[in-house]
């Protein structure tokens, strides 16, 4: 844990209310500034009171009130530790609710488990081409959670994407290879065919992944 005492922040001149419009445009601001320091989940109320402390010092050109040379090391190994730790807990807490989550959607009629434990489940069969592992390809889609939290989309860009199928994640690589092109397809990407424990952006680590897919060409085989 982080030690000595917990120092909160208070920023002065009344701008934590969010009374007066400028108050609404900075809090909105500290929420923006959080959500790029997502690794400090891990850290308790307390421990973040320090941390924002040290932010605030720092912002303000003030003395470090310890020996950065001597703690600098230490609090990025304390940081991975924490990441780490966090990461595994909620992957952990994940694991069952999204288990039961593919085998619900193996269940629909339509849709088949793979060896890899990919769900697929063809929407519309495509008349053209199939694309190979190598293949570079271009598709609509759209990307979210189980709960339906989305958190991609190239329709909502106005145009498809292109992706080479030997860079993407395996469960999308695996997925399009069953598509043709001009078919429609529904992924549900178990979290090792995803993006694992780590999480990526907005998505948490060890999710299930859930794409509707639209294979529009492939530029190269």
């Amino acid at each position: 844990a982080i030690g000595g005492s917990a120092a909160c922040l208070s920023w002065g001149g009344g701008g934590s209310s969010t009374d007066s419009e400028e108050g609404k445009e900075l809090h909105a601001l500290g929420h923006l500034i959080g959500n790029q320091l997502k690794d400090l989940r891990g850290f308790t109320p307390t421990e973040l009171d320090v941390v924002l402390a040290g932010i605030r010092a720092s912002l303000l050109g003030e003395t470090p009130s310890v020996p950065l040379d001597t703690y600098a090391p230490k609090a990025a190994l304390l940081l991975r530790d924490r990441v780490q730790a966090h990461e595994a807990a909620e992957a952990k807490r994940n694991s069952a609710q999204d288990e039961a989550g593919l085998k619900a959607a193996a269940g629909v009629d339509g849709a088949r488990r793979t060896t890899s434990g990919l769900v697929y489940h063809e929407l519309r069969r495509g008349t053209g081409a199939a694309p190979t592992a190598t293949s570079t390809v271009k598709v609509h889609y759209v990307g979210s959670l189980l709960d339906g939290t989305e958190f991609d989309s190239s329709i909502k860009r106005g145009q498809p994407a292109e992706f080479a199928l030997d860079s993407v994640i395996p469960g999308w690589s695996e997925g399009v290879q069953l598509m043709r092109v001009g078919g429609k397809a529904r992924l549900h990407v178990p979290s090792e065919l995803g993006y694992g424990d780590r999480g990526v952006g907005p998505i948490p680590p060890g999710s299930v992944l859930v794409f509707e897919l639209e294979l529009v060409d492939i530029v190269t085989q």
